[in-house]
């Protein structure tokens, strides 16, 4: 009974991945390759994913899966460098040829690729149009390789259930999804302040944490007290981290900015933080 349930679990999802690609984007001209359906994003949708990266002139964007180029060039009209990568080679010519006739081959770059064989290290933007499953498997290169600031941005399917965006919009009923790059902050940490030092055991999950903070209370006047109590509101934003800890006088949120195995403050002014261990 079990079997047959998880068999009939698993065609429902299959069935309904084709039904939504077959209903939401009867517009447009689904080619199927290599049993990988090529979807080209309608513009309006190509214009509001760089708006959700927030793609700045000079910056580098990279597409995963570029198909006839347009996120590329859209990208490279606004002043950022791109390249896109795509198995098919047909498709790559389509995006050479688009980016000459806008004019923009200078900034806008395509090669037959493997996404998974891309590097992705320098990029200041990624956007992918790729299904549930190749998501989930490209999801450790991009926190493994994105720098920590770096955006990224899907068209209609998410990165798994414990990894939430950051911001979503809907275009046409189009759902995109957004993510900016957390710092690494998982270990033990060292924090010293004009209240206290304490150590913090952190606990990450992507764009938030958890943490145990060792610290010394004062219970009575004169009377200090060892305490381990959890902070609040863990929360990181690319390399900004911010976090709230009772150290016996009230809550205290604490801002700062990771810089690696150093976290240094923002506010209140002049904390600091030094990694332990990882």
């Amino acid at each position: 009974m079990t079997l047959v349930a998880s068999s009939f679990r698993v065609l429902f999802s299959a069935a309904a991945v084709v039904l939504w690609l077959s209903g939401a984007l009867a517009e447009d001209d689904i080619l199927f390759e290599r049993e990988t359906p090529y979807v080209p994003t309608p513009q309006d949708v190509v214009e509001r994913m760089l708006d959700m990266a927030n793609i700045k002139p000079g910056e580098y964007l990279i597409d995963l899966g570029s198909g006839d180029g347009r996120i590329v060039v859209t990208a490279a009209q606004r002043g950022a460098r791109a390249y896109g990568v795509d198995l098919n080679p047909a498709r790559v010519k389509d995006g050479v040829a688009n980016a000459a006739k806008a004019g923009v081959s200078d900034r806008a770059t395509f090669e037959v690729k493997d996404l998974f064989d891309t590097d992705i290290s320098k990029a200041d933007v990624v956007t992918t149009y790729l299904l549930p499953l190749v998501n989930l498997d490209l999801r450790p290169r991009l926190l493994e390789q994105m720098r920590p600031g770096a955006r990224l941005v899907t068209h209609a399917f998410h990165m798994g259930d414990d990894w939430w965006p950051d911001a979503t919009d809907n275009v046409r009923g189009r759902i995109l999804f957004s993510w900016t790059i957390p710092a690494k902050v998982g270990g033990r940490w060292q924090v010293e302040s004009e209240d206290g030092n304490f150590v913090l055991d952190i606990d990450q999950a992507f764009q938030s944490f958890r943490a145990n903070a060792q610290v010394e209370r004062l219970t009575l006047p004169k009377v200090v007290e060892a305490h381990t109590t959890q902070i609040r509101d863990g929360r990181l934003n690319g390399t900004k981290i911010s976090f709230a800890i009772d150290m016996g006088v009230g809550p205290r949120v604490y801002r700062g900015r990771v810089d690696n195995d150093r976290i240094v403050g923002i506010a209140p002014q002049g904390w600091k933080a030094t990694r332990m261990a990882r």
